[in-house]
């Protein structure tokens, strides 16, 4: 269980890194590149955790399609490196680096105070599974995932609106 655990943290430690470099990074590729990055972290927490389907569907759905189609609008948009203000440090500079330390400061010292608890609790026979997490969506769930469906319909209808106008445009 020690190489259990070891493993989660160095797994949560890597994504927090990426997700800074997500947010860090100018280039829209470098970023998508290190979201990927993350999100794979996260599937090995989830099977660290024992929840191996949601691990499976955090690869397929989002590292995989998801991240595809990010780098797809991302060279679609032909956006290049911006060169605004390189090494300006604004308000919001200082905020978001005084916000990142002290929850660094907080995560290292829950890290330190757990230190000699490393054993996760075990989880029921049944966490993880696909009848329990399908039970939950179509039963528990429902009202949310329905809204859920009707919200993407109407964006893959407008994102087919708005690419047929430009279209229409271009043939000017």
């Amino acid at each position: 269980m020690m190489i259990n655990a070891a493993v989660f943290y160095l797994f949560a430690f890597l994504s927090v890194i990426a997700a800074v470099f997500t947010i860090s990074f100018a280039s829209p590729v470098k970023s998508a590149i290190s979201m990927i990055f993350c999100l794979f972290c996260l599937a090995v927490i989830y099977f660290t955790l024992g929840a191996h389907f949601v691990g499976i569907i955090q690869i397929l759905v989002y590292a995989g399609a998801i991240m595809v189609l990010f780098l797809f609008v991302i060279m679609l948009l032909e956006k290049r490196d911006c060169e605004s203000s390189e090494s300006a440090i604004t308000p919001a500079k200082s905020i978001s680096i005084v916000i990142a330390a002290t929850l660094f400061t907080a995560m290292a010292a829950a890290f330190l105070a757990s230190a000699g608890h490393l054993e996760f609790p075990a989880a029921p026979d049944s966490y993880g599974s696909i009848k329990v997490l399908a039970g939950s969506i179509f039963h528990r769930y429902i009202f949310a995932f329905e809204a859920l469906s009707v919200l993407v319909l109407a964006a893959i209808i407008g994102v087919t609106l708005l690419a047929s106008k430009d279209t229409a445009g271009d043939k000017k």
